[in-house]
């Protein structure tokens, strides 16, 4: 099973798409997934809720599974702050679509995730504001 976390549309209809994080628990059974994506969820979470839903994505992750994480990176909205100067346009980008409960940074998710034994971190993207983490459940 694909789960797909977030407000965005998806295209694809192999992934079952829920907006909820606290959803995850009763849509799929634990090591049934082979695909979960946090997409822009993560920055709505206060921190301790953050721990406890990355807690029941690795729980729900098969092995070979995937865990996709994509959020707003502190650090690279900050410089993009410095360096563009327009506090409007940064508005936009971070409050168009949804409250933020934290400030998180790449770093900071890599921090988190490290902490699982079962997790390896397979690859990790940084493009404009937003990081982009994929770690394998081994």
């Amino acid at each position: 099973m694909k789960v797909y976390i977030g407000d965005n549309q998806l295209n694809d209809e192999t992934y079952k798409t829920i907006k909820d994080p606290g959803m995850l628990k009763y849509i799929a059974d634990d090591s049934e997934c082979t695909v979960i994506v946090l997409d822009g969820t993560l920055r709505k979470l206060n921190l301790d809720s953050v721990l406890i839903v990355l807690d029941e994505a690795v729980k729900k992750l098969r092995l070979g599974g995937k865990l996709k994480i994509i959020d707003i990176d502190f650090d690279l909205l900050t410089h993009v702050y410095k360096k563009v100067g327009n506090i409007a346009d940064l508005n936009k980008a971070v409050f168009s679509s949804s409250e933020v409960r934290s400030f998180l940074t790449y770093e900071l998710i890599l921090e988190i995730l490290s902490k699982y034994s079962k997790l390896e971190m397979s690859m990790v993207n940084l493009k404009n504001i937003e990081f982009d983490i994929e770690a394998t459940r081994k």
